[in-house]
């Protein structure tokens, strides 16, 4: 009976009944976000081929076995197959780097469960488990900290108007038409209040490693986090960036007991003993070899000591490798995001140029379009194939996929719009031949400083499409 049991074993109890339900619900997600991926994507090109088929029914199948029977080496090798597969179909984002964390943190936590099942007596494992649980709350911090290195060499983060300009963008943000308005009627407010709000968002950032070494500066981690989840999920549209990231909150919480009007929680849940295991050794190797990689000056030193070592490619390779394991810089709501969306294109189509309908991928204004359902609220436009593989590349101005933005570029090559009238051809025609037009719109922000926000029609195209062609006229 539970009352029988003492408060660090009711504690223990929760805290793994809490790690299984998490484990649950990202495999959910992620065999829900998959399936988006790769319906559209076998949709684009028609079929998948051998490959593409054994490496999407092992990744699931990996998924679904470690929701029915939790076990950390299907956790090590979903951690390992994240990024590959990400990146294989173009759907890479900071997403991925969380998942990795969190999935090799899975394997890390049932690996010591089954240690501590086959001697309780001998095996702590809920120092085991702190010590885990204090790199996966390290690995984000580091995550964020590198990404201020992107943010230094920003014009939008150093003069303070990057969240101001975000919240205007119809592409990023779900609520532009509002914050447009509060800059238009109240335009030195809204500046002072985005300019506080963005470098508060640096000076966060900058602070996260050293709250989290600080016992008691801890709070000041959790209340980053939160309130980067409140950004990300109300304001700013990360697709599952931000359903990912908050698992990783309630991960990091710890687990509260409420008995005889006393309040109980795990004792550090963030800490690293002096007992620290084999394993989290290699871990803080691996940190370090990337601190060492990609810290601003520090990096300059090295270069020249991998050229002395007359092994030319190894600094690239050595970062790409760790980026296989969720380790890079990321280059997230910088310039080349920020002001995406200032130009934009809407697709139509119907049996001819005179009897057209809306294909709803991006409407007049530059707003993503449910083109399927969107279930989770991930405003990906049902699938991240859509989203980061095609309108996401438009927005940041890599309008056509070629050699030098893609690993696959022969399987999905040409303008992103024209990529998706096949798309939607594939998948919705029961014509031999269906008519598309293409409206093209731009915002010139220089044109009227009164009102930046004001759009213009530029071109349209009109074309022809087959099974086997997709001509303009």
């Amino acid at each position: 009976m539970e009352s029988a049991l003492t408060i660090d074993e009711i504690i223990f109890n929760k805290e793994i009944k809490k790690t299984n339900f998490i484990v649950k619900v990202y495999c959910i997600l992620l065999i829900y976000r998959t399936f988006q991926i790769i319906i559209d994507y076998k949709y684009y090109q028609n079929s998948l081929i051998l490959e593409e088929w054994l490496f999407v029914v092992l990744f699931n199948g990996l998924l679904l076995l470690i929701f029915f029977k939790p076990n950390w080496q299907s956790a090590l090798l979903i951690a390992l197959l994240q990024s590959k597969f990400d990146t294989y179909f173009a759907c890479t984002t900071v997403g991925s780097n969380v998942t990795i964390f969190v999935y090799f943190y899975f394997a890390s936590y049932y690996y010591c469960l089954s240690l501590y099942k086959k001697d309780q007596d001998k095996y702590k494992f809920n120092q085991e488990i702190s010590n885990f649980k204090f790199l996966l709350a390290l690995t984000w911090a580091i995550l964020n900290l590198y990404s201020l290195v992107h943010h230094f060499n920003d014009s939008h983060w150093l003069n303070g108007t990057a969240f101001g300009v975000m919240l205007c963008n119809p592409y990023l943000s779900p609520h532009y038409q509002f914050f447009r308005d509060l800059f238009l009627n109240h335009n030195t407010s809204y500046l002072i209040t985005t300019k506080i709000i963005s470098y508060g968002f640096i000076i966060l950032q900058l602070l996260m490693v050293p709250a989290l070494l600080i016992k008691k500066g801890r709070i000041l981690y959790f209340l980053f986090l939160f309130f980067y989840l409140i950004g990300i999920t109300f304001f700013i549209d990360t697709s599952f960036l931000s359903h990912f990231a908050w698992l990783l909150f309630f991960l990091l919480l710890p687990i509260v007991e409420i008995k005889n009007k006393k309040i109980y929680f795990i004792k550090n849940p963030l800490k690293l003993s002096n007992h620290t295991p084999k394993i989290n050794k290699v871990y803080f190797f691996i940190i370090g070899l990337f601190v060492i990689l990609n810290t601003p000056y520090f990096d300059k030193v090295v270069k020249p000591v991998v050229w002395l070592m007359r092994e030319w490619d190894t600094y690239d390779l050595t970062n790409r490798k760790l980026a296989i394991i969720g380790l890079k810089k990321v280059n997230l709501f910088n310039s080349y995001q920020i002001d995406g969306g200032g130009k934009w294109f809407v697709i139509y189509k119907g049996n001819d140029s005179n009897n057209l309908k809306f294909v709803p991928i991006m409407d007049t204004n530059g707003r993503k379009t449910n083109y399927h359902p969107d279930w989770l609220h991930t405003t990906n436009h049902g699938s991240d194939f859509i989203f980061l593989a095609n309108t996401f590349q438009y927005a940041i101005g890599q309008e056509r996929v070629n050699y030098s933005n893609s690993l696959t570029p022969y399987k999905m090559p040409g303008p992103v719009y024209e990529r998706l009238i096949r798309f939607d051809f594939n998948k919705y025609s029961l014509q031999a031949e269906m008519t598309y037009q293409v409206h093209f719109y731009s915002i010139n922000k220089y044109k009227n400083k009164a009102n930046p926000f004001i759009k213009s029609l530029d071109s349209s195209i009109n074309y022809k499409c087959t099974k086997t062609n997709l001509t303009k006229y």
